[in-house]
């Protein structure tokens, strides 16, 4: 199968970026070849910072019902701390009760703490996990590149 091509328009904002790139590397490819390195690049990124993270199932479930499914939405960039925020309201209205809350406070940290990158990879693989309705079990997790801690 041949590579599909994409064909979008982009804001001219990361058009500028993405030329400014392709120039400081005296690349001589098309400009294309910058937005495939750039992509691969991102890619890499991902999978590397979901690699560095290691959850519970008891974190997973948590983290997984808070974001209830929801798929990324590509009409708006994703934010910098969206899953802390997704877990957080979750339980913004709820009462947790005692026994829950050293444990909650203790994933809220961890998720915090999360880098952007980081949080965008485990957003991500969360809502893989979801899409394709694997169990909620290590090796269920794991399909998505999800560590899990025993």
């Amino acid at each position: 199968m041949a590579n599909p091509k994409l064909n979008v328009a982009i804001p001219a904002e990361l058009a500028e970026w993405v030329a400014n790139r392709h120039e400081m590397q005296h690349d001589n490819r098309p400009i294309s070849a910058q937005c495939i390195t750039d992509l691969w690049t991102l890619k890499a990124l991902l999978g590397e910072e979901l690699r560095r993270q290691q959850w519970s199932l008891d974190d997973l479930a948590e983290i997984a019902s808070a974001l209830n499914g929801t798929l990324p939405d590509s009409a708006v960039p994703q934010g910098v701390g969206q899953v802390y925020a997704a877990v957080y309201d979750a339980h913004r209205d709820r009462p947790t009760h005692p026994s829950e809350q050293k444990a909650l406070s203790s994933l809220l940290d961890r998720l915090g703490a999360l880098g952007p990158t980081a949080d965008m990879a485990l957003a991500d693989a969360v809502s893989e996990w979801w899409r394709d309705g694997e169990p909620h079990t290590a090796a269920g997790w794991a399909v998505h590149g999800v560590r899990v801690t025993s």
